[in-house]
């Protein structure tokens, strides 16, 4: 039995963390079998699939 692949923080090999072009990418097709995020609540109360609180660490913003 095959280990499935698995696209951690939506493809990162795809495209910039947890972005829209790495999901794109992840689901076109290839040998992955899933797709995993993290998904926080900001402030104002939107949805934001990001893998670290620490905005610096996968953004160009700054703070928490």
């Amino acid at each position: 039995m095959q280990t499935p692949l698995i696209a951690h923080r939506c493809g990162r090999a795809y495209g910039p963390d947890s972005s829209r072009q790495a999901l794109r990418a992840a689901l076109a097709g290839g040998p992955l079998r899933g797709v995993e995020t993290d998904v926080c609540l900001t402030r104002d109360g939107a949805l934001a699939c990001l893998h670290d609180a620490y905005l610096p660490l996968g953004t160009t913003l700054t703070g928490w």
